[in-house]
């Protein structure tokens, strides 16, 4: 098992089903240690910590690391795209948010402090 060091960016923006993203309410960050077989665990189980049905197939990587967006309400909880809430958004009645998430991942190593310090 490897410890890897996730750090999360948090964009929330008012979202509307017809207008699309809209004005932006607030961001916050948060990091985790999680210990896992690979990278793509580590990730899976970071998103599992935050309550979020997380899928690679919906993320994008750039330059600055792993991208991805979820429906959330007002206290950034998912929200289930099939549910009630999201059919009440989709009828302009309920009023949601999307979070984009920028996603950095690095892996933790051990290192023998002796050897390092007396070289």
């Amino acid at each position: 098992m490897n410890t890897y060091k996730i750090k999360s960016w948090h964009d929330v923006n008012v979202d509307s089903y017809e207008n699309g993203e809209g004005k932006h309410v607030h961001g916050y960050t948060l990091s985790s240690e999680i210990i896992a077989e690979n990278v793509k665990d580590a990730i899976e189980k970071y998103f599992q910590e935050l309550n979020y049905a997380f899928d690679f197939k919906h993320c994008f990587m750039d330059e600055n690391g792993l991208h991805w967006d979820t429906l959330v309400d007002v206290d950034n909880s998912e929200v289930d795209f099939e549910g009630k809430e999201a059919k009440e958004w989709r009828e302009g009645r309920k009023q949601l948010w999307n979070n984009h998430i920028l996603l950095n991942i690095w892996q933790v190593n051990e290192i023998d402090l002796e050897s390092e310090l007396n070289d």
